[in-house]
């Protein structure tokens, strides 16, 4: 399994950020359920599953319709930083391994960028608390005309950045969606485990590499 990417060819990498990079699922869990049982909602699997592969804008949007809120976008997106700003400065850390991998790839001229749909106010102060933040050359954030992991835009853009082709970048993804919708587009896609995963089968299923932790690459 190492280097598989020197072996494919690979001159790019492209990381989601929760769930792959950033052990923050649990966070958000906790966010969404104080959110949603001070208004006396419990979120089913259904919701979770839905919300998964959507960027903030479009949650906040689905949420409203789901539990008839009648907040706005903003207001809950306003909500859910609030409860979540504290986690993203001072106590999300790393996947095992993963500065060490990123390191690791940095220094055999791999260039390296963020493709996600945590919004930079809150991704920014965690990475750089966690010591990777210089090492990305490029950051991409689902919303608005780049639509969410459904599709391609958010992997393309930053694969433009980094310049390169897609048949030149691994996509590093911890959901189903992400990684098929990489793979479909020509990146060489690899799944990242994480415990708060739904579908883990489904997204073995749905890259074209898996891994359980990054010290099984390098």
């Amino acid at each position: 399994m190492k280097d598989i990417l020197q072996k494919k060819g690979i001159k790019c990498a492209i990381f989601d950020l929760d769930g792959t990079l950033l052990d923050s699922l649990g966070a958000w869990e906790a966010v969404d359920l104080k959110f949603l049982s001070d208004r006396g909602v419990t979120p089913d699997r259904e919701y979770v599953k839905a919300i998964a592969h959507l960027d903030f804008h479009r949650t906040a949007e689905y949420t409203i319709q789901k539990f008839g809120f009648s907040d706005t976008a903003d207001e809950l997106m306003n909500e859910w930083r609030r409860l979540s700003v504290v986690a993203y400065e001072e106590e999300i850390l790393l996947k095992p391994f993963a500065k060490q991998y990123l390191e690791y790839l940095k220094s055999r001229g791999v260039k390296l960028g963020v493709s996600t749909s945590l919004v930079e106010n809150l991704s920014t102060p965690c990475l750089k608390r966690n010591g990777i933040y210089h090492l990305f050359d490029a950051f991409t954030v689902a919303g608005g005309e780049i639509r969410g992991k459904e599709f391609p835009d958010v992997y393309l853009v930053t694969c433009n950045k980094l310049g390169c082709l897609p048949e030149q970048c691994a996509v590093f993804e911890d959901i189903a969606v992400g990684a098929k919708t990489a793979r479909d587009a020509g990146f060489f896609s690899v799944g990242v485990r994480d415990e708060h995963c739904l579908d883990e089968e489904l997204l073995k299923k749905s890259c074209d590499f898996y891994i359980n932790c990054f010290d099984e690459i390098f």
